[in-house]
């Protein structure tokens, strides 16, 4: 089989299908389920929003997983550089985080829950969906800088190609990027109509202690989806075997570090982890433990964007995702030696090989040796 000629296959058929509308059911269940759990945070989501003197009101959906969310904060921050007159209110899957995601920007004020983002769109000059590219979902007249529409239309195409098929579409639109030189926050930006990005560091306001501060450690977490419920079979992880070939390599050469596995409660344990929190932190407490780690190892997922904003060193292992539209420079991105780069070229291609491998060969195929060499070379210059 020819890969790359499959692959391509692969896209444009995808490619034929039309983006999928968003559930009005669905979206009027979790509000009614929101409401009863958080009775008095609704009552003010239907409160007018709060004036601010010399600004304008826009709204931001801040969809996605972490690694969405904190892409937003990067936005944020140039927005409030390129365009000062736009205050935001926030809206994300728990408001309550929205202070420590947020916290710092100057050009944020409110936080409400992501589903009622359209019930409230007559109190906003417009409002923004930051999931992949920027869409402008709405928008009241003569409210936008021309600056801001005449940059999005250099993108135009993709735009509308984003706005036709959707997700459908994103495996072309990233390798077009690509070809062309643009990340996937660079692309974020040109789509809300921001021509310069500046620092690729979300600003976040840790005020949560580190339980493991004073030790020497490094961190690692090996579940990319575990949102979706798919633990380590998601096609992005690697293998638990090679994890727990790494660890023992690292412990046998390391013994003066404390090994740390970070992640949700059904993630799989590995063997050999000095210290599991498997479950038994929140999201700010893992913040402040990346942030005084040696170095953090995982693949494709949110902590890997947390471990940016905090500054700390990683190891990313790069399989179906494309490394170079999502990685960040700083970090020591290790792609598979085999295939890889598949993303959304089919609709399940997170949960099965899209080529039909009974397996996700590119992960497998990116031994526990070779990782080992690269972040043996990273801490001999640490320790």
């Amino acid at each position: 089989m020819n890969l790359t000629k499959e692959i391509l296959r692969l896209e444009a058929e995808e490619m034929r299908k039309p983006a999928k509308n968003d559930s009005f059911v669905k979206a009027v269940r979790k509000c009614i389920q929101y409401t009863l759990s958080h009775p008095l945070s609704v009552w003010e989501s239907y409160l007018p929003a709060k004036t601010s003197p010399n600004k304008i009101s826009a709204a931001i959906l801040a969809g996605g997983g972490l690694g969405d969310i904190l892409r937003t904060n990067v936005l944020l921050q140039a927005f409030s550089v390129q365009y000062p007159e736009f205050i935001f209110d926030v809206f994300l899957n728990e408001p309550s985080h929205g202070p420590f995601l947020f916290g710092k920007l100057g050009n944020v004020r409110n936080f409400y829950y992501e589903h009622f983002f359209r019930p409230r769109k007559y109190y906003y000059a417009f409002g923004l969906d930051t999931l992949q590219l920027t869409r402008i979902i709405w928008q009241k007249k003569d409210k936008i800088p021309p600056a801001l529409l005449q940059i999005r239309s250099k993108i135009n195409s993709l735009l509308d190609m984003y706005q036709k098929h959707g997700e459908h579409a994103w495996h072309y639109i990233v390798r077009e990027s690509v070809l062309h030189g643009k990340d996937y926050l660079d692309m974020l930006a040109l789509s809300a109509g921001i021509e310069t990005l500046g620092i690729k560091k979300p600003l976040v306001h840790i005020q949560k202690n580190n339980p493991l501060q004073g030790k020497k450690y490094i961190t690692f977490s090996t579940s990319s989806n575990i949102r979706d419920g798919l633990n380590e079979t998601a096609t992005k992880c690697w293998p638990v075997p090679h994890w727990q070939e790494l660890i023992e390599k690292i412990k046998n050469t390391y013994p003066q570090l404390k090994i740390v596995q970070l992640g949700e409660q059904n993630t799989t344990p590995i063997h050999g982890a000095d210290v599991s929190l498997l479950g038994k932190t929140n999201m700010e407490t893992a913040f402040a433990i990346l942030k005084d780690a040696i170095l953090h190892i995982d693949c494709d997922c949110g902590l890997m964007h947390a471990a940016q904003a905090v500054g700390t060193k990683c190891c990313i292992l790069w399989g179906p995702t494309c490394r170079e539209y999502v990685s960040y420079s700083e970090n020591c991105n290790i792609a598979a030696p085999f295939c890889g780069n598949c993303w959304h070229i089919t609709e399940d291609w997170n949960k099965k090989c899209p080529l039909g491998f009974p397996k996700a060969q590119c992960m497998h195929s990116l031994t526990a040796e070779a990782v080992f060499q690269q972040i043996s070379d990273l801490l001999k210059t640490n320790l």
